[in-house]
């Protein structure tokens, strides 16, 4: 989809007629809000020319975006913990006049150069907070609407370890929505403070950037005065050399705008409408009415995707999705050695993923729209083989992944899972390493209490040890998820029958990409997520630290891991 802009001229008049046209087509779609302000339609008809089907293409499918994509723009909040964070370690000031070309431009830098403060997923949910604000405030110029954008990325401190921290899924998610879904158009692109990392940097975005877009990259270098070909120095503050004064100044302008414009933002109505069988009314229900299972509470807060899944999984039906939640939480209370007290960042947790890949899914979906996950064993040594915590990992990546959506699906969730376990390595002294009381956690667990549809359960290069695990599995599984189970021989191709080449990696014949990069960046995934995934009140029941339930717990996790295999 490319934006142009167009020299037409339209009066006041003509002006607010194209909007009531407008307004009276919006009117007739159930999926958008009917309350987005006269500026920011204005803004959508000037992208194509008042051309009304064209705006009307752009604006459903920017609200689309927004409704695929709830984490970034749901749940806004300038006061919010995470935004005053992204606030404090980076700049996203909008000048305060125009181009002669009546282009606005913004400058973007950090302020903070810590890597371990930076967080890619925030500081992209306040780089659409802020446009948002921007599109609904007037111009320099408010008799004439700004023509386009002119963007400034200042690169001055950022470091390999601020891009190793860049999640890609969110990357494609910003590429999309500025090159197809704004209602602006960008006009130049400018980085400045430019290093050698900027050639890794290009690397990196290189394959979301339209070819129309990359034409429009200038780059700086440090100390150089060359933007002022394009950006006059009017227009930019001191810092850049410019005359505009200093951009604290500015900045203090736009902050006060935010803050006048909190509740507009907020106001999760104006940028996503849902339907009658709409999930999120759904969830506001799971959240007010389910209270206490045996005696345990809910944790305080359960991320929206998560309860989505919940629901999902149970058909939508409100009733089983509530005893499935109860369940749920309590067998992670009842199991706190497993679900409790993980760190994807602390030495064993990273020694795990070295040893063992544990639900790694695979990048894309398969035909029927099932995500496709792989275990299996990297070092064959027994003495390695930490079964407790390899569980633990196991579902401390499961958490992660079921916190992410699945974009361009129906309420943005996959229809369920298919799990690969490559038994290569896999011996009898393996066996002996097992614990009877994580076995039963994992079995109940995966079968009764995960928010997604297990679809099938492949077992591939299998040998005859598979016998002793299947007969130790046996009185845990039950019957209908033991019809899941396929086995493949080594050596053969009939896991192709099932899943397509195109979903796994090279190892496996696929066409994937090898399961190095796949599994690297589902860790880096995982750590990125680090906040979420150690912040108790996502996991432990509200009454969690009474005494006579923990004590039970403690002596219960006990006795249960001390049931090992002989």
């Amino acid at each position: 989809m490319s934006h142009k802009y167009s020299n037409v001229k339209l009066s006041k008049d003509e002006m607010d007629e194209k909007v009531k046209e407008f307004r009276e087509w919006i009117s007739t779609q159930p999926d958008l809000p009917q309350n987005i302000e006269h500026l920011l339609l204005l803004r959508y008809l000037k992208t194509y020319a008042f051309r009304l089907n064209r705006a009307e293409n752009l604006l459903k499918f920017s609200f689309g975006i927004r409704k695929k994509n709830p984490l970034i723009f749901t749940n806004r909040d300038f006061l919010s913990p995470e935004i005053e964070n992204a606030l404090n370690i980076c700049e996203m000031v909008p000048m305060l006049k125009t181009t002669p070309e009546n282009y606005k431009c913004c400058v973007m830098r950090l302020i903070d150069y810590r890597s371990e403060l930076f967080n890619f997923n925030d500081l992209i949910k306040l780089f659409f907070m802020v446009a948002d604000v921007r599109l609904v405030s007037l111009d320099p110029n408010p008799d004439n609407l700004a023509e386009g954008e002119v963007p400034v990325f200042d690169m001055k401190g950022t470091t390999i370890w601020h891009v190793l921290k860049v999640s890609l899924s969110t990357l494609r998610l910003y590429f999309t929505y500025t090159q197809e879904a704004f209602p602006v158009r960008v006009q130049q692109v400018h980085v400045y403070n430019c290093s050698s990392l900027i050639n890794r940097i290009m690397i990196l975005i290189k394959p979301f950037l339209k070819p129309e877009v990359a034409a429009k990259f200038q780059f700086h270098a440090p100390g150089s005065d060359t933007i002022f070909k394009f950006i006059p120095r009017e227009v930019l503050p001191e810092e850049y050399g410019g005359t505009a004064g200093p951009i604290s100044n500015i900045k203090k302008v736009w902050m006060k705008r935010f803050h006048e414009r909190r509740d507009y933002i907020m106001n999760d109505s104006n940028w996503i409408v849902n339907n009658s069988d709409d999930l999120n009314n759904n969830k506001k229900q799971l959240e007010e009415t389910v209270k206490v299972h045996n005696g345990l509470c809910l944790p305080e807060k359960i991320a929206p995707i998560v309860l989505r899944r919940f629901l999902f999984s149970c058909y939508d039906d409100v009733e089983k999705t509530k005893n499935l939640i109860k369940y749920s939480y309590s067998l992670r209370f009842k199991y706190s050695h497993i679900f409790f007290n993980r760190d994807p960042l602390e030495p064993i947790a990273r020694k795990i993923f070295q040893l063992v890949d544990v639900g790694v899914p695979m990048p894309s979906l398969s035909p029927k729209n099932y995500r496709v996950t792989l275990n299996r064993l990297i070092d064959h040594d027994p003495e390695k083989f930490d079964f407790d915590n390899i569980i633990k990992c196991f579902f401390l990546a499961a958490d992660s992944r079921f916190s992410i959506i699945d974009h361009d699906l129906p309420f943005n969730i996959n229809e369920g899972d298919v799990a690969i376990f490559d038994m290569t390595g896999f011996s009898y002294r393996h066996i002996t390493k097992l614990s009877l009381g994580t076995i039963r956690c994992y079995m109940k667990f995966t079968q009764e209490a995960f928010p997604v549809r297990i679809k099938q359960i492949h077992l591939i290069n299998v040998s005859s040890v598979l016998s002793k695990v299947l007969m130790i599995l046996r009185p845990f599984m039950k019957a209908s998820v033991s019809e899941l189970l396929i086995s493949h021989l080594p050596n053969t191709t009939t896991l192709y029958d099932h899943i397509p080449k195109e979903i796994l990696p090279h190892e496996y014949g696929g066409k994937a990409g090898s399961i190095y990069d796949i599994k690297r960046d589902f860790v880096k995934r995982i750590e990125d997520q680090r906040e979420y995934l150690i912040n108790d009140s996502y996991w432990k029941p509200r009454d969690s630290n009474n005494n006579s339930l923990n004590v039970k717990t403690q002596q219960m996790n006990s006795n249960l891991k001390s049931l090992s295999i002989d």
